[in-house]
């Protein structure tokens, strides 16, 4: 009898402790509002081009030239940041859910270039070129593997970003400019994985891994002139192009309503 209620006794703080154990363990299902900062490297491939007419301002070895000389890519970067919302539910250890977020954007990176006119030495030509990302807005899914307060995951969805490109030409043979700044919204995708830590308190704090892919964009370019007064040569059109992908690393926090 004595052993049997030193065995109830065992049995019963065993029961209690998993009852407390199972009330304190972590339910990720919910909605979510929160914060991300973090920082962005990126790629973008980018092209100054012209085509050569007769009654054009280039020869058609500057245009090779040019052509050439044009195609090169720079690697912008800057700070990221800004707010999020999501929802998770949970079954078992798998935690679904969605999530989208509205940042401040800033990648930047230029080039700049001068050139030789092959057959025009010492006349020279000079091409700038910047990749700009003005913002980043993304829908994404996450499906993740939950242990308690511990919350490892991936995502992946839309992303949209406005692509800048700021580009000019001139040269010093007869004064000859044109330039183009123009944003253009790029619809991409992103694809990452992270991981997610939950607080007793409703607060969750994460670091995240982004990657993102917008294609490219192209726009024409400004009137070529040259000369003393300014002569228009409409025949000389300049095209410019300019990709991005970027990979972003950041932190953040969100409240569990």
């Amino acid at each position: 009898m004595h052993v049997s209620k030193h065995l109830l006794t065992a049995l019963l703080a065993v029961g209690i402790a998993g009852t407390a154990s199972a009330q304190s363990a972590t339910n990720w299902t919910g909605f979510y509002l929160g914060a991300n900062a973090g920082y962005g490297f990126g790629k973008s491939d980018v092209t100054t081009s012209t085509v050569f007419s007769t009654t054009g301002y280039f020869a058609a070895s500057s245009v090779a030239s040019i052509n050439a000389i044009g195609a090169d890519s720079v690697k912008p970067k800057g700070f990221e940041g800004g707010l999020t919302f999501g929802y998770n539910a949970q079954t078992g250890h798998t935690v679904y859910g969605f999530e989208m977020d509205a940042n401040a954007f800033s990648l930047k990176d230029d080039r700049s270039t001068t050139v030789v006119y092959p057959g025009f030495a010492p006349t020279t030509y000079t091409i700038n070129q910047t990749t700009k990302a003005e913002y980043l807005v993304t829908l994404r899914g996450r499906v993740g593997y939950a242990d308690n307060r511990n919350l490892w995951f991936g995502t992946a969805g839309l992303a949209l970003t406005s692509l800048k490109i700021e580009d000019s030409f001139s040269d010093t043979f007869a004064t000859a400019a044109e330039s183009v700044s123009k944003s253009k919204s790029k619809l991409g995708w992103t694809l990452g994985a992270g991981y997610e830590y939950a607080t007793p308190d409703h607060w969750t704090f994460k670091a995240e891994i982004l990657y993102l892919d917008f294609g490219k964009v192209s726009v024409d370019g400004g009137t070529l002139t040259a000369f003393t007064p300014a002569t228009a040569f409409p025949t000389s059109p300049f095209t410019h192009t300019a990709n991005l992908k970027s990979e972003v690393v950041r932190i953040g926090f969100n409240y569990k309503f």
